[in-house]
């Protein structure tokens, strides 16, 4: 951390209040850049006495009102073409909102969504074409740029100050959970971002089906399963997953054999994951590879068994089992062909016993938390369901695999390894499940 601020230092020192003021301006019209991260950051630089606070917060505010100014005359002439390229990347539900904003508050609304990002730039906009008095427009934008740039400046001040302490806390954490805590935040952003723009992500899900439902193996599939449009994309899809990951085994598994490209990054990897790993850090990742252990696995199987009995879906409990058998077995026939022994130098976490090529936890847990989300969303209709189970279910398998990692028990190239095997048979489960389904005599799903 206190390289990185010593390598930019210069920089902001030289140009950081031109900076602040290009990105703030086109922020304030529309482009999506990080306004507060901008502010906090050049406010950061100016605690170590190269840069003064007070114009950072001046600069911040002149170049937020001098934005609004704009973004009112850009309403007030081309309203709708506007609103219409706002809409395409902040979403209906940001000008719905913006909208509700202006009517409840007024003038006052410039002030209150200056705080909230994206609805800010929406509610400047909508002043323009609903023709606000243009005196009032002033006043409040003046009020709530010099309000939001003072707060955000004060803070990244003060973040500024307390950098030593930062570092420490980022030097106690460590490197792998930090990765943890980003993954799981853009994991939460892009459900959060997939449920807001349902309709856009239905229309595309839409174009993709018809491009990927060719029309011969829609005539095989009519005369031979008589399937629905639903189950025919999702064959389409499938084919298209076996041959991806299995090109990407192929790939990985060559590299192994010949010792050569991506197997060249085996070892520096690993160390380096150890080598930031704190105990905090290890305790999460051991937890976390329990998820994927054979036993656990084997009783997450059962209980879900047991919820399919009693909704009488029959043929979901055969595809589970398929799943889960089919995948244990793979492992074991596949760790026996190549015979890969696991890493084995100092500072490991967990040593593994047996052999590592492909990594089976990374492929029982695709297959395991795959399954279950694909047979979830075939058995309920509601949208966010269906987009918080599977980013819940990708985000799971991706923590698993890099507590594999982080922890030493599997090489890199065995968990892509195992990830690639895990969806080759994954898909291909898919693949057997639309295909018997017509013939299935379990419940509708």
């Amino acid at each position: 951390m206190n390289n990185l601020i010593s390598f930019l230092l210069p920089y902001m020192t030289a140009y950081g209040y031109f900076i602040l003021g290009g990105l703030l301006l086109l922020e304030s019209i529309g482009v999506p850049l990080p306004g507060e991260a901008a502010i906090a950051l050049t406010a950061a630089f100016a605690s170590k006495g190269q840069l003064s606070l007070s114009l950072v917060i001046g600069v911040a505010a002149v170049s937020v009102f001098f934005g609004s100014v704009i973004g009112y005359q850009l309403g007030k002439y081309q309203g709708n073409r506007v609103l219409h390229i706002l809409q395409r990347h902040g979403g209906t539900e940001s000008l719905e909102r913006s909208k509700l904003f202006l009517d409840k508050h007024g003038s006052k609304a410039l002030i209150i969504s200056r705080f909230i990002p994206v609805v800010r730039v929406f509610v400047v906009v909508l002043a323009g074409v609903n023709g606000m008095n243009y005196r009032p427009f002033l006043l409040y934008s003046a009020i709530g740029g010099l309000l939001w740039s003072g707060l955000i400046s004060l803070l990244g001040y003060f973040f500024g100050q307390n950098l030593a302490v930062l570092t420490k806390i980022i030097d106690r954490v460590g490197l792998s959970l930090l990765m943890v805590f980003v993954v799981i935040v853009g994991a939460l952003w892009l459900g959060r971002y997939l449920n807001r723009e349902e309709v856009r992500t239905r229309q595309k899900l839409e174009t993709l089906a018809k491009r990927l439902q060719l029309p011969q193996l829609a005539h095989w599939l009519q005369h031979r399963f008589d399937p629905a449009e639903r189950a025919t994309f999702t064959i389409s899809v499938g084919f298209l997953a076996v041959l991806l990951s299995g090109w990407l085994f192929g790939g990985v598994t060559q590299d192994v054999l010949a010792r050569e490209e991506f197997a060249l990054y085996d070892v520096g990897v690993t160390r380096w994951l150890i080598a930031h790993n704190t105990p905090e850090g290890e305790n999460i990742f051991l937890a976390l590879s329990k998820l994927a252990q054979p036993g656990f696995v084997f009783a997450v199987a059962a209980l879900f068994s047991i919820w399919l009995l009693l909704r009488k879906y029959r043929h979901h409990l055969l595809v589970l089992w398929l799943a889960v058998l089919g995948g244990v077995s793979l492992i074991e026939i596949l760790q026996r062909i190549f015979q890969r022994l696991p890493p084995d130098f100092p500072g490991i976490v967990v040593h593994n016993p047996g052999l590592s090529y492909p990594a089976d936890q990374p492929l029982r847990a695709v297959v395991l938390y795959g399954i279950l989300a694909y047979l979830i969303v075939r058995t309920t209709v509601h949208w966010r369901w269906h987009v918080s189970i599977s980013v819940g279910a990708t985000l799971l398998i991706f923590l698993i695999a890099l507590s594999d990692l982080a922890l030493g028990e599997y090489f890199l190239t065995d968990v892509v390894a195992g990830l690639a095997g895990g969806v080759a048979w994954l898909a291909t489960t898919i693949l057997v499940s639309e295909m018997i389904r017509p013939f299935s005599l379990s419940a509708p799903a």
